[in-house]
């Protein structure tokens, strides 16, 4: 195979799955950030808070998750998470169908 041959197979070739995975994974990410700021109103209701107390609600979230994210991230790198999505999917299942 020539250099030429390699440049455009290369060129031709677009990972739109890794790409879709990638915008996926970024906007659940960005939605799990802003989603107390939109039920900000139903929360302040519900929990009997001004608009000063529910908006450090917020911010201390915001805090919390970024000051915990990477260590917590650091600390649980060396497990195998997929036994523990497992796990938790199966106790969930079995909390579902004790509710019904």
């Amino acid at each position: 195979m020539s250099v030429k041959d390699t440049t455009e197979i290369s060129i031709n070739y677009f990972p739109w799955s890794i790409m879709i995975l990638m915008s996926s994974v970024t906007f659940v990410g960005i939605l799990s950030e802003l989603m107390p700021s939109g039920v900000l109103p139903q929360m302040m209701q519900e929990l009997n808070l001004n608009e000063v107390q529910g908006g450090n609600l917020v911010g201390y979230y915001a805090l919390a998750s970024a000051i915990f994210s990477i260590p917590l991230i650091s600390v649980t790198m060396h497990y195998n998470r997929k036994l523990y999505y497992f796990f938790y999917w199966e106790v969930s299942q079995f909390r579902i169908l004790l509710l019904l």
